[in-house]
């Protein structure tokens, strides 16, 4: 972020959350904004006065999790001043070469109407973005000066337009580093910062389009819910760092063994979720027999301790067959089932 840029966090009031870096009295719990209570349409760069009346260059994007905004400025006079003094330097040395060009043109002779047509050709060339423009003067009269004075302006314009390209090349960068962080902020109000899979709430968000899709075209569509056995354990004999490793360890095996059109997410906790679209009842055990026995044999190393250890997972699945409300629900009676026949093990149940 440049120096004129600022960052930070509402709640969902608009109220502070973080104290804004450029503005140098307490503001926390102050009012900002208003703010609406969830994210609506793509994420977009506005341009619009701030908390202090200031014009700025902003975006925000809703973290649901918490039902905070994120916040993004860059100063609108700090960005936009040097272009558009340049630009206005430009527009009066043009207007300037114009107003020369017209009085001495209306005095001049008829003797003197080629290096008139010099000067007039050369502004030509100025307005048209030509650069480093220079007649030759071939008197010392007054149309020599002019045509002298019409040089050093079309240097002076040279450079300026020089100037008014670096200038254009520093904002097109700040907007190309805005964007990433608005990409940045979007990514991450939908996924899950341990594992990196989808959050719980844009994982309903997906069910219930894969659902609307797999409605309309008659579509077979899959689920899996697993769980970890024993996870307490874990937490409980090692820390619940190591804990957070071993999640990680799953998810990247969940992500290893399914398909890239597979939607896979932390449901909560040691609890993960993964929607199979085009997947009927066949496939879906399939895949899920393959995650849980790849989970069952991965040597899991303690870190700092030389001790490897193994875990396995309870999975329930089922597949869809219209009923919306049901279609979760079956896959967690069957995760249930798993647990009460002893874990390590796959059970589907109808929906």
């Amino acid at each position: 972020m440049s120096p004129y840029g600022d960052m930070y966090i509402l709640d969902f009031r608009g109220c502070f959350l973080t104290q804004p870096r450029r503005k140098a009295v307490a503001m926390l719990g102050k009012k900002a904004m208003e703010v609406p209570t969830r994210q609506e349409g793509p994420m977009l760069v506005e341009t619009y006065g701030n908390f202090a009346d200031e014009k700025v260059f902003g975006s925000k994007v809703f973290l649901p999790d918490r039902k905070w905004w994120l916040i993004c400025e860059e100063d609108y006079k700090q960005s936009m001043g040097p272009v558009l003094t340049t630009r206005n330097k430009i527009l009066v040395a043009d207007l300037f070469i114009c107003t020369l060009f017209i009085l001495f043109a209306l005095k001049i002779i008829h003797s003197i109407l080629r290096p008139v047509r010099a000067l007039a050709d050369g502004a030509k060339k100025v307005k048209e973005g030509m650069v480093g423009v220079n007649i030759q003067a071939g008197s010392d009269d007054e149309v020599g000066l002019m045509i002298s004075t019409f040089n050093e302006m079309a240097k002076d314009i040279s450079l300026a337009k020089v100037e008014l390209q670096a200038k254009n090349k520093i904002l097109n960068t700040q907007n190309e580093t805005l964007q990433d962080m608005n990409e940045k902020l979007e990514r991450l109000s939908v996924t899950d910062g341990l594992t990196g899979l989808f959050n719980h709430r844009h994982f309903w968000n997906l069910l219930n389009s894969e659902l609307t899709r797999a409605n309309l075209y008659k579509g077979d569509i899959a689920l899996i819910v697993l769980d970890v056995d024993d996870f307490k354990k874990v937490n409980d004999q090692f820390g619940h760092s190591v804990g957070d490793l071993l999640l990680q360890s799953i998810a990247n095996t969940v992500k290893e063994t399914i398909r890239e059109t597979d939607i896979a997410s932390r449901y909560g906790g040691e609890e993960f979720a993964i929607l199979l679209p085009d997947t009927n009842h066949e496939g879906v055990l399939k895949v899920a027999e393959k995650i849980r026995s790849a989970i069952a044999s991965i040597p899991f190393k303690v870190p700092d301790t030389g001790i490897t250890t193994r875990v396995t997972v309870s999975i329930g699945i089922s597949v869809f067959d219209g009923n919306r409300r049901d279609f979760f629900n079956a896959a967690d009676r069957a995760l249930y089932i798993s647990k009460s026949k002893g874990k390590n093990q796959v059970n589907f149940a109808m929906v």
